[in-house]
């Protein structure tokens, strides 16, 4: 069944970036990936705005009080990276959630 969501939880390691709360964390590629099927990135409501890297590649910003979601198919390695930066200013730097998605790939 469609989307197939999988949690992102702790550890989250927490450093600065300069002065700049910069949120990462590492994981695995999901296993049994069929030809169809997408990954997707959802992240739930950041404190602010947060430039997202996966992998070291620019995806966009995630926006605040809302979820955005990135396909990151193309992106995917055996050990994956993902990477939040916070403007200095923001001094909680959270979210409510963050989770890949299995999804099926959509028929251009």
């Amino acid at each position: 069944m469609y989307p197939h969501p999988i949690q992102l939880r702790e550890p989250w390691r927490r450093t600065l970036n300069g002065d700049a709360p910069l949120l990462s964390r590492t994981f695995n590629t999901p296993t049994g990936l069929e030809p169809h099927e997408a990954v997707w990135l959802v992240i739930e409501r950041p404190s602010a705005a947060a430039e997202l890297h996966f992998n070291g590649h620019p995806l966009g910003v995630a926006a605040p009080a809302a979820a955005s979601e990135f396909d990151v198919t193309s992106h995917l390695a055996a050990r994956n990276e993902i990477q939040l930066q916070f403007h200095p200013s923001e001094e909680r730097a959270e979210f409510a959630s963050v989770r890949l998605e299995i999804r099926l790939k959509s028929k251009d």
